[in-house]
């Protein structure tokens, strides 16, 4: 698939009515200022395709079994950026996207329809002030009407509208086509402000969800943290009270079972048992504790520091 630009200055080919033309539409994006090319070419691969650009007019010609020629001049003296010219294939469409440099006016329908060619006579020198008044009402009258086609007019406006059809490709499936994109595009359009309000509020929405997500799980937390301080003073309370009654082996498995080592080093310091705190401190790799355990146990034995 070539497509690449062609220089202003070097002539382009005429519109020539074989090979056949193929449907074609442009559509010109104002709000994103993109003009966009889509050419129907059945059975023809990309390897046969020659599009040309410029900032005015497109080129294109195939080569092979079906032979294609397409050359247009963009709508209303549209110009576009021909060196930044992209070119795809979907299906059997050929898609041309160029950016627009320069809008062209958008005519009207009264410049496309003839104009009356039998001007209006004034009344003859003269006549009454009466009779002026009279056919100077229904003058004005016809003057204020649009002007009617005759037949030969409009016959000549319907040749005009049917080579413009064929010259430009158009078709019922390619004006259909064009009309839904045109739909599609205005839908777009007024859909885009309402989808910007709608996701900046689901974003405001989620921050809030998340910030007091964040809140409750603080929350929870230190409540269970309070919880489970308050549930060990209870438990050391009651060691205290309870330890001299208590078979030491099996409150030490329970305690080492459960994990409780802070409760383990209570009670074994309520029974005065040292050595069992100097190897929980090993155990755990606390060695300062472990040396300030050594201490104390050396005093009690009278061994001084």
């Amino acid at each position: 698939l070539f497509c690449r630009s062609t220089p202003s200055h070097v002539p382009h080919m005429p519109d020539e009515p074989s090979p056949a033309v193929p449907p074609a539409t442009i559509r010109v994006n104002r709000k994103r200022m993109l003009l966009t090319i889509k050419v129907a070419l059945h059975h023809v691969s990309p390897s046969q395709i020659e599009c040309n650009t410029s900032k005015t007019r497109i080129e294109l010609t195939t080569t092979g079994r079906r032979r294609f020629a397409l050359s247009r001049r963009y709508p209303n003296g549209t110009e576009c950026d021909d060196a930044q010219t992209s070119a795809s294939m979907q299906g059997h469409v050929l898609v041309v996207e160029m950016p627009i440099t320069k809008l062209g006016a958008i005519p009207s329908l009264h410049a496309t329809l003839p104009t009356s060619a039998a001007p209006f006579a004034p009344p003859a020198a003269g006549a009454s002030a009466k009779k002026k008044k009279k056919k100077e009402a229904p003058a004005e009258a016809a003057a204020a009407k649009p002007a009617k086609l005759d037949r030969e007019g409009l016959i000549r406006l319907l040749e005009t509208l049917h080579e413009e059809r064929i010259r430009y490709g158009i078709t019922a499936e390619t004006s259909v086509a064009g009309l839904a994109e045109a739909l599609g595009e205005e839908a777009e359009a007024a859909s885009e402000g309402s989808e910007e309000e709608t996701a900046e509020a689901g974003e405001e929405a989620a921050l809030v969800a998340a910030e007091a997500r964040r809140e409750a799980e603080a929350e929870a937390d230190a409540l269970a943290a309070a919880e489970e301080e308050a549930a060990a003073a209870e438990f050391r309370a009651f060691l205290s009270e309870r330890h001299r009654r208590l078979s030491r082996p099996t409150t030490y498995a329970l305690l080492e079972a459960a994990g409780r080592h802070a409760e383990l080093a209570h009670y074994a310091q309520l029974c005065g048992d040292h050595e069992r705190l100097l190897l929980l401190h090993l155990e755990r790799r606390q060695p300062a504790a472990a040396i300030a355990q050594l201490r104390s146990l050396l005093e009690a034995a009278g061994g001084g520091g």
